[in-house]
């Protein structure tokens, strides 16, 4: 049970942040990943975790300014699609994988960064 957490947590991320640094379409994203992870998620699935992504930036941006000191944020002034991609490259270049972050995100907020 626990390997599947893990395992939702990488794709979850993955789709993400593929969606946010897509080259062509959604669909084509969706149906790459889906090949290549062999699950099955669907545009709306994706949309829904994009939307708790960007719900959820402030506070993971809270999280990160615990969990790296001094980390360099997105500015304010930028639109949420802008401050999303910025916050999913300071993850992929601090963490080496997703359950690193989320464990670390978990150990300083006691939230999950999907958390509603």
């Amino acid at each position: 049970m626990f390997t599947g957490f893990i395992n939702a947590i990488n794709h979850i991320f993955e789709y993400i942040y593929n969606l946010f640094y897509r080259k062509g379409s959604i669909n084509s994203v969706i149906k790459q990943l889906n090949l290549k992870n062999n699950v099955q998620f669907s545009r709306q699935i994706l949309y829904y975790y994009r939307k708790k992504f960007i719900k959820n930036l402030n506070t993971i941006q809270n999280g990160l300014r615990q969990i790296i000191h001094k980390v360099k944020l997105p500015d304010e002034t930028l639109g949420n699609t802008e401050k999303a991609r910025n916050v999913l490259a300071i993850v992929v270049r601090e963490f080496p994988n997703i359950q690193l972050f989320s464990q670390k995100y978990y150990q300083a907020t006691a939230k999950t960064f999907l958390a509603a």
